[in-house]
């Protein structure tokens, strides 16, 4: 959805002060852009196909924070959101946390380290896990011009070449964030691989959840959530039919004993 129409925005790299955004350039039409990209929201390939662009593009694979520099009435800043209990989930699996003999001990393993970063004071410290996505903006940033959604990617990348006067383009490649089998692991493949994209229909995200894990994940990612209209653990389908596992750390507690008579 498009943001109100507003003054948009130069940016710089918040962390160092560079004087070049990680992903920007100038369209077709003179618009200005940049793409803003949080950790393991899945879009490796979108930056993959803006560096395709006529030039000016300059465009790295760099998950910066960016602050306000100016003002220019011909602006646009774009990024999507991902899911937040799929990021966690890739995040895991990037870590090699998820690397258990079964699918319990998995489930125990993002139990235990995403219930212990909710449990932190500060979401600065999220061992893991990626920053919420609300924090890629800093102060004085606004909302950006529009936020589109992994899960309907290149949907949302054709309402932005459109918007910024470029020719369509289709993806070539799909980002596994949280959406590949055990055989997988997080990183680009190649979209026309039929035997891969049976892989990501097999895979289910909620397999990692029950309603405490989630739990801890809304916790961290709460304005995520709340900002990008992501649905709570408990409204999503097949979420009632995730059963509840007790863990003892990073594994499923072992049965108690019944003492002899």
């Amino acid at each position: 959805m498009l943001a109100a129409s507003r003054g948009a925005l130069v940016l710089a790299l918040f962390a160092c002060g560079a004087a070049a955004a990680p992903c920007e350039g100038v369209s077709p039409n003179g618009t200005r852009w940049l793409f803003v990209m949080p950790q393991h929201t899945g879009t490796g390939a979108v930056v993959a196909l803006l560096r395709e662009l006529r030039r000016p593009v300059h465009c790295l694979h760099v998950h910066s924070r960016v602050e306000l520099r100016d003002v220019t009435p011909r602006g646009f800043v774009f990024m999507f959101a991902a899911d937040p209990l799929k990021r966690a989930v890739s995040a895991a699996m990037y870590a090699n946390l998820l690397n258990r003999a079964s699918a319990v001990e998995n489930r125990c393993a993002l139990k235990m380290h995403a219930c212990a970063a909710a449990q932190r004071a500060s979401n600065r410290s999220l061992s893991a896990f990626p920053p919420p996505m609300h924090s890629f903006f800093g102060p004085g940033v606004a909302a950006p011009d529009f936020v589109g959604r992994t899960e309907r990617l290149q949907e949302d990348l054709d309402r932005v070449l459109l918007r910024l006067g470029y020719a369509p383009r289709n993806l070539t490649q799909y980002h596994c964030v949280s959406a590949c089998d055990e055989h997988h692991t997080d990183g680009l493949v190649d979209a026309s691989d039929p035997s891969l994209r049976k892989a990501v229909a097999r895979f289910r995200y909620l397999d990692y959840y029950d309603a405490e894990t989630a739990a801890c994940v809304e916790q961290l990612y709460h304005r995520d959530f709340e900002q990008f209209g992501f649905a709570p653990f408990a409204q999503r389908d097949g979420a009632s039919s995730s059963p509840v596992v007790r863990c003892c750390g990073p594994h499923p507690c072992a049965p108690a004993h019944k003492r002899p008579p």
